[in-house]
């Protein structure tokens, strides 16, 4: 099972020169893959800068948008930044969407309409696909460039929490991906396994990538700083003490069982969030890898 990182560009107060040693450390430490999420409302950069800049100072560590608000864009502007990423890079992304958790306020930040938005995802899924193969997405146009280049498209991955979300990953992706708060390995193996069988249901090749994720936070202090982190982030949620109460993952011992736990599931990847953007959380989760 392979181990990754989200960049720290969606905590407050993090600048651009730690971002930047954020990846070169990442990629130097042997981390698999830099992660970048989306919200829009939130202090943080821009997922395709961000990963951008990333892809800058590193030649190897894989990219992955964790995730993209897919319906808060037209599929003509994803595509186009999607195959800007993964062709300045050189073939390392793998794009993950989702439909957000965030309820209307990313699309409200974003003008963006949200009814209707989990029939445009999936519609919007499909285009995506004819545009990353070089067809036109609207009769008459040129295509969207850049071409993928000759390393192939990106990987599809979606971020999937309930089985009509799996479905669509089943029918349309390359693998899912069930990052959550606290990481919850009966649950991702429930997910996973909706995962393989749909896969076979719509008789695919291969198989499907299977990632998990969830928050970290080590060395002193690290459950004040969960605390601090998740009641900043959702100021309007009125059940966060419950879910910052199940993130267990501030000492090296819990890291250590969750990816065993993960690893035993047939998890391919975990991508693991930190709550503050210091590179002593990076040292200390690199200490921590296979």
């Amino acid at each position: 099972m392979k181990i990754g990182i989200t960049l720290p560009t969606n905590l407050p107060g993090v600048d651009g020169q730690t971002v930047l040693e954020w990846a070169r450390r990442a990629e130097e430490h042997g981390f698999s893959t830099l992660g970048m999420g989306e919200r829009i409302g939130y202090e943080g950069y821009d997922w395709a800068v961000a990963l951008s800049a990333a892809a800058s100072v590193t030649r190897r560590v894989g990219l992955l948008s964790n995730i993209v608000i897919l319906p808060l864009r037209s599929v003509g502007l994803a595509a186009k930044e999607s195959l800007s990423v993964h062709r300045l890079s050189g073939g390392r992304l793998s794009f993950g969407v989702g439909l957000g958790g965030h309820g209307r306020e990313d699309y409200d930040q974003a003008g963006a309409r949200y009814e209707g938005r989990v029939t445009r995802y999936e519609e919007m899924m499909v285009q995506l696909r004819k545009a990353w193969a070089g067809e036109p997405i609207v009769d008459g146009l040129r295509p969207i460039g850049p071409s993928a280049g000759p390393e192939g498209p990106p990987q599809l991955i979606v971020g999937a929490f309930a089985p009509a979300s799996v479905q669509r990953a089943a029918r349309h992706a390359d693998g899912i991906n069930v990052h959550d708060i606290h990481g919850d390995p009966e649950a991702a193996k429930a997910l996973f396994g909706m995962m393989n069988a749909g896969w076979k249901e719509y008789g695919r090749s291969g198989k499907p990538r299977l990632i998990g994720g969830f928050f970290f936070s080590l060395g002193a202090d690290a459950e004040k700083h969960v605390e601090d982190y998740f009641n900043d982030y959702y100021e309007y949620a009125p059940v966060m003490k419950q879910f910052i109460s199940n993130v267990t993952t501030t000492t090296p011992a819990a890291i250590k069982e969750k990816f065993a736990r993960f690893e035993a599931i047939g998890c391919d990847e975990l991508v693991l969030t930190p709550v503050i953007g210091t590179l002593d959380q990076e040292e200390r989760l690199a200490e921590l890898l296979p």
